[in-house]
């Protein structure tokens, strides 16, 4: 088997960690509060946001709790670093931006090839100024039925 050398802790390499620590935890999309409501459609995990900004998502959508029991799914911490939550009777730890990010990106996808779709450029413009000096489009031309 191969060698493992560690690395000696230094006071320096302690403040650093410090530091970084208090960043994330203080930073506007720390959670300083959650939980577990009963809406028409079950179940939701409702997270409130440093920055005063709220969501709420189903607990159905998150695939850590598929198989979990209410009671199960009632029992949650939140971390230190106020960017996950923990699910101990699970053993489940799930972290605060990749799930927004699972549940958000199809959305976000969606909404941005639908905006870039929108933009005209100036090759864009000049190709329908010349397809309108030939008469525009081709009207469509109707089956004929025998």
């Amino acid at each position: 088997m191969g060698e493992v050398k560690l690395t000696p802790i230094t006071e320096e390499a302690l403040q650093k960690a410090n530091k970084k620590a208090t960043q994330i935890a203080t930073a506007p999309s720390a959670v300083i509060d959650a939980k577990i409501e009963d809406t028409a459609h079950g179940t939701a995990l409702r997270l409130l946001f440093r920055n005063g900004e709220a969501v709420v998502i189903p607990t159905r959508l998150i695939s850590e709790l598929e198989a979990a029991t209410d009671a199960q799914i009632r029992r949650f911490e939140i971390s230190p670093l106020r960017d996950s939550i923990g699910f101990p009777d699970l053993d489940v730890h799930i972290y605060i931006p990749g799930l927004l990010v699972d549940l958000l990106s199809p959305l976000i996808r969606a909404e941005v090839a639908r905006q870039a779709g929108r933009k005209s450029t100036a090759k864009k413009a000049a190709a329908v100024r010349e397809n309108g000096k030939k008469g525009g489009r081709r009207k469509k031309q109707a089956l004929a039925v025998a």
